[in-house]
């Protein structure tokens, strides 16, 4: 069978992001998979061999996604890119991946939380001019039935010529559920599907030989502060190393600056416990994730972090913001602990939560890292894609 995997816009493809496991996966099974996109599509990593093709013009694509059985096209379902699956579908079947927390409007619960952060910086004229726009349409969409179905073209357009619509976590299904209910488009509920992301088999399927410390490891782009809230994190993990002498705290990713600001505004000691790390390569950041307790995030929003759920799968434990996708990994409590807000306060009071039951021996990293290699190794998520839909 041939299946491509299509993303809009992409200038570079990294093999280990989530679309690049997806095909890698479908391959180890006997499929023939390629990544499709419309950007420029540079293959970052050259040891695996993947078929790539790129630079493709609308005009153009009915031909080349007339080659494939199935294409999964990561839209997020954004009204943008509606005329790339309509065309898509006219030749072949088509998967929409949400890689969404779902939260597409309609209601404030369901507004999407970067217009929280827009809120709170409403000192800037061009985020005020953001939340004006939300909150005018949400407020509308809500009251006017017709309305709603017009602003919401693209988005029902693309959930009704798609086969199937994976979205990653059940909180994020719940979501996408009651927005449709919303819209009255009830036909389109049984379309969506819980497929969460795998990850490398480097993280599910090597030794495990796991020597746990205590050390906390976050990973994130932390010049993204919308998204990724370096502040609150770097504050929580300030007050945390304070009450816990014997922890370290190991920051990664892009954005050393952002960090280093915070860092400076709020501690006052105990700096030789939190390094900065920068940008280095994922063989590194499993060096790190082997000996860490726990994995730590502040995000305001998560599609589904991989960096998490590769900690998992190497036995750490999750103390993360109240995000979908994050509700999941903790697995009721088994692998983790999610916190009340994204604020500061809150998320120093998960970790010290999380830092007792390392404490009194509640951890089981062995346990968990067999638990999660088995749900989101790229085999079982290549297989579960497959079985979901039906190739005549």
């Amino acid at each position: 069978m041939r299946i491509g995997i299509w993303l809009p816009n992409f200038e570079k493809f990294e093999l280990n992001k989530c679309y690049g496991q997806i095909a890698l996966g479908l391959r180890e099974i006997g499929h023939d998979t390629a990544l499709l996109t419309n950007g420029r599509g540079e293959l970052v990593d050259h040891n695996e061999n993947v078929n790539v093709i790129s630079n493709i013009d609308l005009k153009q694509a009915r031909e080349i996604f007339s080659k494939f059985d199935l294409v999964i096209m990561y839209t997020w379902l954004s009204h943008g890119y509606t005329n790339w699956v309509e065309v898509a579908s006219r030749v072949t079947k088509v998967i929409i991946k949400c890689d969404s927390i779902g939260r597409y409007g309609i209601t404030y619960k369901l507004m999407h939380p970067i217009y929280k952060f827009y809120i709170e910086n409403l000192w800037n004229p061009f985020f005020l001019a953001k939340v004006s726009k939300m909150k005018i349409k949400t407020t509308l969409t809500r009251f006017n039935k017709g309305l709603r179905k017009h602003l919401y073209y693209g988005f029902l357009r693309q959930s009704e010529l798609a086969s199937k619509i994976i979205i990653e976590s059940p909180k994020a299904a719940t979501n996408l559920v009651t927005v449709y209910s919303y819209l009255g488009r009830y036909d389109l509920i049984d379309k969506i599907v819980v497929i969460p992301n795998p990850v490398a088999p480097v993280f599910t399927r090597n030794d495990l030989s796991l020597q746990k410390q205590n050390v906390i490891v976050s990973v994130g782009r932390w010049n993204d502060e919308a998204q990724k809230n370096p502040k609150d994190l770097v504050k929580a993990l300030v007050e945390f190393l304070k009450i816990q002498p014997s922890w370290e705290a190991v920051l990664i990713g892009p954005g050393e600056r952002i960090l280093q600001k915070y860092i400076k505004k709020y501690a006052t000691s105990n700096l030789e416990k939190l390094y900065i790390v920068g940008r280095i390569p994922n063989s590194e950041i499993i060096n790190y994730s082997k000996k860490a307790k726990i994995f730590f995030s502040a995000s305001r929003w998560e599609g589904f972090s991989i960096a998490a759920a590769e900690a998992l799968c190497l036995g750490s434990t999750l103390v993360a913001s109240p995000i979908e996708s994050f509700d999941y990994m903790i697995h009721n409590g088994f692998s983790g602990t999610v916190s009340i807000s994204e604020k500061w306060q809150d998320l120093l009071a998960a970790l010290i939560y999380e830092a007792s039951l390392w404490e009194i021996g509640k951890r089981n990293s062995e346990s968990i890292a067999i638990f999660w290699r088995e749900k989101l190794d790229r085999k079982t998520i290549a297989n579960q894609i497959l079985s979901i839909i039906s190739i005549s």
